[in-house]
């Protein structure tokens, strides 16, 4: 089972990608928060809603200006053994938009088991998804190499 630092963060009303991505700054020692990610890039998150999910253009010129990451990929979930090799090396965010646009932060995966604990900032908690749950959401796997820890 991979396991990682993952920081719980509470998203403010709409702001669920912009508060993982505090999240994963957080756990790298980069201090920004939510609100700073939503101001500095308003076109990205229009009242904190990233606006271009499965478009990721924009939301990889935020990883690199937060200095996350150099590029990110964008990939639809092929199932949890796929899942636990990317977290192996990469911060994974869960994107999808039906029942409801949504983001979580992948913090473990259990091949085993067939489930992944994320950090659901809406819920401002940890919580487990099963295979059928990830397949119900039709999730795509936003993801990038994990950053470098700065002192």
């Amino acid at each position: 089972m991979s396991e990682m630092k993952c920081s719980p963060v509470r998203q403010l009303p709409n702001h669920c990608v912009p508060a993982c991505l505090e999240s994963v700054a957080k756990d790298a020692r980069i201090s920004i928060t939510q609100s700073d990610i939503v101001r500095q890039f308003p076109a990205v998150f229009p009242g904190g809603v990233i606006n271009d999910i499965g478009k990721s253009p924009d939301l990889e010129n935020v990883v690199r200006d937060l200095k996350l990451a150099d590029s990110i990929y964008d990939i639809p979930f092929q199932g949890i053994d796929h899942l636990a090799v990317l977290h192996k090396g990469n911060e994974i965010l869960l994107m999808w938009t039906d029942p409801a646009k949504h983001c979580v932060r992948v913090c473990s995966c259990d091949v085993s088991a067939q489930r992944v604990t994320v950090m659901d900032p809406e819920l401002d908690k940890f919580d487990t998804y099963d295979i059928a749950r990830l397949k119900s959401l039709s999730a795509r796997l936003v993801f990038f190499k994990r950053p470098k820890i700065t002192h």
